[in-house]
């Protein structure tokens, strides 16, 4: 078994772990890295055990980047008569979600963000339904989920919600992606 040593100070650390300041303070934050606080303050002074780093990198895949939530782009016509729901109920079951008002900016939007999966809607005065086609030819690989509460569901749908309730779309992802993990990631971290 390895002699315990304690390190005093992030500067130690890193030296000890042979990574920049930065680099071990991110880690402790994302991927939970064991390191103490005499005070139990998030800017209090730090300390750490030579065992305990030691075991938690022989553990840990600190080359992957952590948990991100689910991002969903949602393609949303703006209506000044209504208001939709849609991206609300999302967001409060802690998805990450972007608003496209136009095709023109979903396909933007597409192209320059890391995201999981396309909702958008072919009920009446919404998407038609031909733009599902298109959208499916330029990301297939994405799933697309498409609200179309009555008629026949369009080409390149993935999934196809019969309900103009969102509650119906929140299941369907849900199904898909899990309920994301959201909170305080130091504390959920820690508590493992």
């Amino acid at each position: 078994m390895a002699k315990r040593k304690i390190l005093n100070g992030w500067k130690e650390i890193a030296a000890h772990i042979g990574r920049s300041t930065r680099t071990v303070q991110r880690w402790e934050f994302t991927h939970g890295m064991p390191v103490h606080r005499p005070n139990q303050k998030k800017r209090s002074s730090v300390s750490a055990f030579t065992d305990e780093l030691e075991a938690w990198m022989s553990r840990t895949d600190t080359s992957s980047p952590g948990y991100i939530r689910p991002i969903l782009i949602v393609l949303d016509k703006p209506d000044p008569q209504r208001l939709t729901n849609r991206k609300l109920s999302l967001e409060i079951e802690k998805f990450n979600v972007l608003t496209a008002y136009s095709l023109e900016e979903l396909f933007a939007t597409a192209e320059r963000a890391e995201y999981d999966g396309i909702i958008m809607s072919c009920a009446q005065q919404d998407q038609p339904p031909a733009l599902c086609g298109l959208i499916k030819e330029q990301f297939p690989t994405k799933p697309l989920f498409v609200v179309v509460p009555e008629g026949d569901a369009p080409d390149g749908a993935d999934f196809v919600i019969r309900s103009l309730d969102d509650r119906a779309l929140l299941e369907k992802v849900i199904g898909v992606f899990g309920l994301p993990r959201a909170g305080n990631s130091l504390n959920s971290i820690r508590s493992r």
